[in-house]
């Protein structure tokens, strides 16, 4: 599974779970259990946030916060940027709240887009700041 065009601001976004493969029992992936699962990873500017907002390397990242709604876990990211998760068939489902960091209304935006074995599964067209956290279900 990989997320491509995650934007800016997935940066503020982002709890991710991913639902068992087998059986009905649902497994909650985040923070470091979640990273574990990335064999790629690319973004425009700063590092990857674990339950920060994407930062200059050096510096406090922000919380992370998707318009008035902030979150203790999940991974940011900058625009342009691109993270592939190796799923390996165990899982069913991907859940996530998209959506650009808040900064106080300075704007951006950005498209987050999920695909699946090369097949786009979700696309979130534009969000900007100011746009509550989309939820993504797939």
């Amino acid at each position: 599974m990989g997320l491509r065009g995650l934007g800016w601001a997935l940066a503020g976004a982002a709890m991710v779970m991913l639902g068992a493969g087998a059986g009905d029992m649902a497994v909650s992936k985040s923070g470091k259990e979640l990273l574990s699962l990335i064999v790629h990873h690319r973004q425009g500017w700063g590092e990857l946030g674990d339950g920060v907002a994407a930062h200059a390397p050096g510096t406090k990242p922000l919380a992370m916060q998707i318009k008035d709604k902030s979150y203790k876990s999940g991974l940011g990211t900058h625009a342009p940027a691109e993270t592939v998760f190796l799923l390996d068939g165990q899982y069913r489902s991907f859940e996530a709240d998209a959506g650009v960091q808040w900064q106080g209304g300075q704007g951006g935006s950005v498209v987050m887009q999920v695909f699946v074995d090369d097949r786009k599964v979700f696309d979130s067209g534009v969000l900007k700041e100011t746009t509550p956290a989309v939820p993504v279900n797939t």
